[in-house]
């Protein structure tokens, strides 16, 4: 009998999944020195800082994976890293690039090549 994950068990699985990618994507990782930080990391290279929040999302039943964001501040987060074990993918969204705080995407050939497609038909790599 499996073991269903908690929240945070699974909050930690995606971050760890984006740390990974990012890190192999050529980006230092710095982590803030408290637990209440508004992102979990942040992502650095070539001069550039990006604040990033980690979400884990399984997709749901009409096929769409949903990100709730009401909570979160744009100011205070640049991208969020999504994790999707139903797909093993990972996709990033730049939070400036959504034009409201619920994002509802379908994952688009995303066992081959992980792009999003939001609610307006936009496509969004990653």
């Amino acid at each position: 009998m499996q073991k269903t994950l908690s929240a945070k068990q699974k909050g930690d699985i995606g971050e760890l999944h984006a740390r990974i990618d990012l890190v192999e994507k050529g980006y230092t990782i710095l982590l803030p020195d408290t637990n209440y930080a508004d992102f979990d990391f942040v992502a650095y290279r070539d001069g550039n800082f990006k604040r990033v929040q980690c979400k884990y999302r399984s997709v749901n039943k009409d096929g769409r994976i949903r990100v709730k964001s009401e909570k979160m501040e744009r100011i205070e987060v640049d991208w969020y890293s999504i994790y999707v074990p139903d797909i093993d993918c990972l996709f990033y969204i730049d939070i400036k690039s959504v034009p409201t705080k619920d994002v509802a995407f379908y994952p688009l050939r995303a066992y081959e090549y992980c792009y999003l497609v939001n609610h307006t038909g936009s496509l969004w790599s990653v």
